[in-house]
């Protein structure tokens, strides 16, 4: 997790585990239909520009089979509708004022991206210079990051290293529908390599060790994430050889 994901995770944390329960549940049905409330205003304005008769989202064959849950739906959007017109202004000219700062920090991109504070890319960087002032230098190993890897970057073949780390790792994942935070997926990469040299050759042994962390995401979370899971993480071979 890049230290950039820090409110966001604080957010999921607490939207997930620490509100109340009733609190919660009593926000869910907006924040799922959020989207739907979008395309419901959008119908609206197309009904009162008068390129639809009715609401397409509301009137239709399977609303109509339907009455209660079409009731229960509209009251929900209703309520969601009157919230996003009178707060959604509001809530933009605030979002805008903080992105702006999160620039002025450097804490966003310009281009509304998150920078990657957490990137690699100095220490890659580091590594060819490294190579460059010394061609004895077969392995330059580093930490920080806690993304585990092994590059050739040298130009005879050098080697790069990140020892990765033994702490629980986070991934974010995002739902799959609805207004509502991201999941943070926990998970470990327990490993180590082990650096000795055999006559003119340079061996590097990279070792795994299986770890499942416990079950910590709650059934909303599994629900609203169902068959999404974390990218797998880069490939490391179990033997490196390294001509010296």
């Amino acid at each position: 997790m890049s230290t950039t994901q820090i409110p966001d995770w604080i957010l999921s944390n607490y939207f997930y585990r620490e509100m109340s329960t009733l609190m919660r549940w009593l926000l869910l049905p907006f924040l799922l239909l959020a989207s739907v409330t979008v395309i419901a205003i959008l119908g609206e304005v197309l009904r009162i520009l008068g390129i639809f008769d009715y609401n397409v989202l509301f009137h239709n064959p399977v609303m109509r089979r339907l009455p209660i849950v079409d009731n229960v739906l509209q009251v929900v959007i209703g309520i969601n509708s009157m919230f996003m017109i009178f707060f959604g202004l509001p809530m933009v000219l605030v979002v805008y004022d903080l992105m702006r700062t999160l620039r002025r920090f450097r804490l966003l991109a310009s281009h509304g991206a998150e920078p990657d504070i957490d990137s690699s890319g100095s220490y890659l960087a580091g590594a060819q210079e490294a190579f460059r002032k010394d061609d004895k230098v077969a392995v330059f190993v580093f930490g920080h990051t806690h993304a585990a890897f092994l590059k050739r970057i040298g130009p005879s073949g050098q080697v790069v290293l990140n020892t990765g780390t033994w702490l629980k790792l986070l991934s974010r994942i995002p739902v799959r529908f609805g207004l509502l935070p991201a999941v943070y997926y926990p998970s470990y990469r327990l490993n180590y390599f082990k650096v000795e040299k055999e006559g003119s050759q340079l061996i590097i042994s990279y070792v795994t060790i299986p770890k499942t962390p416990a079950q910590e995401l709650t059934w909303l979370q599994r629900l609203l994430t169902l068959g999404k899971t974390p990218a797998s993480p880069q490939e490391i071979p179990a033997k490196t050889v390294i001509e010296l």
